[in-house]
């Protein structure tokens, strides 16, 4: 998996391209449309909040059905029902402009969706390594899905004194090292195309 950082910057970047390519949307680009693609982006590690209440492992439910598209698919209906459909609503169109179900299920998705194809290509040391898999094909298919190319070195998350090592903050820096200037770029050619 990647570092939150890297799939706040993801979630972001999913923002900006949305909006780039669906002018027509008026899709507000402001701090809190912005906090909830980060949100979402990073929403499926929430499991491991699940498997910590759940068990005395943090990682047992980890990187499985929360990373599952199909789910994913479940939880943006639902959430794009909540944010339309209840007392959320005018927070929803203070954050987002007044959206359509489709854009707002469609941002959701998208978000959540980035977080699987990060970690899809999310392993042990950059270049041309097997990747540490998601199930991003499940439940059609049952094993997890492997790149055979890893961009994203994986942060040790397995006890807090890992968690919270220098091995950790260079996971950081290296992917705001990827992610920064791609974001920028992206946020160039958006304005251009507007």
């Amino acid at each position: 998996m990647a570092t939150t950082v890297g799939h706040a910057l993801a979630g972001v970047d999913c923002l900006l391209i949305y909006r780039a390519i669906n002018p027509s949307k008026n899709v507000k680009l402001g701090v809190l449309s912005l906090l909830g693609m980060m949100f979402f982006a990073n929403a499926p590690d929430l499991d491991i909040i699940v498997s910590a209440f759940l068990s005395n492992d943090h990682l047992k439910y980890h990187g499985q059905q929360s990373h599952m598209p199909f789910y994913m698919l479940f939880f943006s209906l639902m959430m794009a029902l909540l944010l339309l459909k209840t007392p959320l609503r005018s927070f929803t169109n203070y954050s987002l402009g007044e959206q359509s179900y489709k854009t707002v299920f469609s941002l959701v998705f998208i978000a959540l969706l980035s977080h699987s194809v990060l970690d899809l290509f999310t392993g042990p040391l950059r270049g041309l390594h097997n990747s540490f898999g998601t199930p991003i094909l499940a439940p059609f298919w049952p094993d997890r899905v492997s790149s055979p190319i890893t961009l994203l070195i994986g942060p040790h998350h397995d006890t807090a004194d890992r968690f919270f090592d220098w091995y950790n903050v260079w996971v950081v820096l290296s992917e705001l090292l990827i992610f920064v200037p791609i974001t920028f770029m992206i946020l160039l050619l958006s304005k251009k195309m507007r």
